[in-house]
């Protein structure tokens, strides 16, 4: 399935992979735009990531120190299936 219309649900905790196959991560959260249109601005993975799904990042990232939420820009997504987030041919985060 190409990207295109997705329920949000159905794209959270699906295995993000480079064109060529190599393994990134899981999507744990997504950027939306705040203009208003909810629309898809990236895919957030990584732990921090996994924080901030759970709505604790901010605390621990004030506890720990923690980085910012690693995000895939969503222009660079190529295609969605059942169990993977494919990413278009040369973007490598």
């Amino acid at each position: 399935m190409k990207q295109g219309k997705q329920r949000l649900e159905n794209i959270l905790d699906k295995q993000i992979i480079t064109a060529d196959g190599k393994q990134v991560g899981h999507v744990f959260d997504i950027q939306l735009s705040k203009d208003g249109k909810n629309r898809v601005i990236a895919l957030m993975y990584g732990r921090q990531s996994l924080l901030f799904r759970l709505h604790i990042y901010k605390a621990a990232a004030i506890a720990f120190d923690l980085q910012l939420p690693k995000t895939i820009p969503w222009d660079a997504v190529d295609a969605i299936d059942r169990t993977h987030v494919r990413l278009k041919p040369g973007y490598q985060p």
